[in-house]
């Protein structure tokens, strides 16, 4: 991979806990301006979970991030960084896939 890509991520029940990724960009200032969270992918099926509006890790760690590439439930990898910058993420089943 040459450059960062951005996944924006919807709500996909009523508490909006469990989080979907819409089809990548490479533009940051839009995703970030436009969404409210958004997964970060600098590295290959690793995403950073990021955040527009600061947040605490209690409510960080509710989320249920599903994978850009099959659509799994995601596992934490890290904790958060900051307020805006979230845990890390990874797919089990994609992480050690070569796409």
């Amino acid at each position: 991979m040459e450059s960062i890509r951005y996944h924006p991520l919807v709500s996909n029940d009523d508490e909006g806990t469990e989080r979907v990724p819409l089809f990548y960009t490479e533009d940051r200032q839009t995703v970030s301006e436009r969404h409210d969270l958004y997964l970060e992918e600098a590295v290959p099926h690793y995403y950073r979970l990021c955040a527009k509006y600061p947040h605490t890790e209690d409510v960080a760690a509710k989320y249920r991030v599903r994978c850009p590439l099959c659509g799994r439930t995601m596992k934490t990898i890290s904790r958060p960084t900051d307020h805006h910058r979230l845990s890390l993420y990874c797919c089990s089943e994609c992480s050690g896939k070569e796409q």
